[in-house]
């Protein structure tokens, strides 16, 4: 992009993610770019403000002066800031409060309308993309337009009911599979309440469930997450029945993706796998032929939960230590891609150099192969040097197992 040139003119010229784009071109102000790409519109007016829609027209995330905005499945909305002090880059995260949500929601569907009229009244031009881009029709542009318009207050609310009554409390995410699409198998309510296990029926009917909650908003996710941090410790037959279920309702791609996602079509959807994690349980470990028969069904990536220190958060899925060689060895073996989470615990000043030592020789032990990575848990305070020195430790396992150990902040889910 040229130093003249604005986010949008360069959308509009070389946007390769959007095969199908326009130009408008008001008689005064900035050119906006409006672009399809797979399972996903994008608008930019000029630099900005600009919206990210699904193909119903939801909107999940905005940057309008001075904030990223993100819609999450829930229906609530994340305003996230990254100021700069002492030289490092923060992420402030805070949810708004309903008033501040529904302003903002109106204010997008109004910018919809707005363009609608400014189509009507002739007060836009539509510039085409260059070749090979597909410019979009003014019928296909009203039609686009629409979907995001009718997402009024009570569209929201209807949303937020039906979202309700599909998940129970969502569970934190392995970073491999942030943008996954989420099937619960088993809910942790919290609050020590014992954890729902879905029958093969229930599970069934919730993933009907979410496929009316969403819609053509499934399509872009490359992957399935079987949720619930103990679902792989049931017993093998109900494990099958969830994956047999989920790639049933959810069909995974037979061929793989293109080299270029660009050549995905836009509105069908290309998923590559089923992901899940293994955290404890009082439920059996699955052996070597519990893996390959998962394997068969669909699961494609697996994440561990390894602490360091002692007592680590109860929601975290830790699995059991002792078992972890043989775990990950065992679903290398079924062609599994593997993760591995470092989370943090309690680290007496005395110990913690001991307890690093310990962790990156466990670590080093592993029988990890190529596409495996190992996430350490982080905040972006710079005061908490354990696990940043436990990071640095790992950092040789980049060249010596080919292995890519990469920190993860759990803020950017929220939490």
């Amino acid at each position: 992009m040229s130093q003249a040139e604005t986010e949008a003119q360069a959308l509009l010229r070389s946007g390769a993610l959007y095969p199908e784009r326009v130009g408008l071109q008001p008689n005064h102000g900035d050119l906006i770019f409006f672009g399809v790409k797979h399972g996903a519109i994008s608008l930019y007016f000029g630099n900005e403000p600009s919206y990210h829609f699904d193909l119903e027209g939801r909107w999940l995330r905005c940057y309008v002066h001075p904030s990223h905005l993100l819609r999450r499945l829930d229906g609530s909305t994340q305003a996230i800031d990254r100021p700069r002090v002492n030289h490092q880059m923060l992420l402030n995260r805070r949810t708004l409060d309903p008033a501040e949500a529904a302003a903002l929601d109106a204010s997008i569907r109004q910018m919809a309308l707005g363009l609608i009229a400014r189509l009507d009244s002739g007060d836009v031009t539509l510039i085409p993309p260059p070749a090979p881009a597909r410019s979009i029709a003014p019928d296909q542009l009203r039609e686009l337009l629409s979907r995001i318009s009718r997402w009024d207050a009570a569209r929201w609310d209807d949303h937020r009911r039906a979202f309700a009554r599909t998940y129970g409390p969502l569970p934190v995410l392995p970073p491999d599979s942030q943008d996954a699409l989420v099937l619960q198998a088993t809910v942790a309510p919290g609050s020590g309440a014992a954890v729902e296990v879905r029958s093969p029926e229930a599970f069934a009917e919730h993933c009907r469930n979410v496929t009316h909650l969403l819609g053509k908003g499934i399509i872009p996710s490359r992957n399935l997450f079987l949720a619930g941090p103990d679902v792989l410790c049931r017993s093998p037959d109900l494990v099958e029945s969830y994956l047999r279920i989920a790639g049933e309702a959810f069909p995974l791609a037979e061929a793989p993706a293109p080299p270029r996602r660009l050549e995905l079509p836009v509105d069908r959807p290309h998923r590559e796998g089923i992901h899940a994690v293994l955290g404890a349980s009082d439920g059996p470990l699955p052996d070597a032929s519990a893996w390959s028969r998962y394997q068969a069904l669909g699961l494609r990536r697996v994440t561990f939960g390894l602490a360091f220190g002692s007592d680590p958060n109860s929601a975290w899925p830790i699995t059991p230590r002792d078992d972890l060689k043989r775990l990950i060895a065992e679903a290398r073996a079924a062609h599994l891609a593997v993760s591995l989470v470092v989370w943090p615990g309690s680290l007496d000043p005395s110990t913690e150099a001991e307890e690093r030592t310990r962790t990156v020789a466990l670590i080093e032990s592993l029988p990890f192969g190529k596409g495996d990575h190992v996430y350490t848990i982080e905040n972006d305070d710079a005061t908490e040097p354990p696990i940043t020195a436990l990071r640095s430790a790992l950092t040789p396992l980049r060249r010596t197992l080919g292995l890519k150990v990469l920190p993860y902040n759990l803020r950017k889910q929220g939490l």
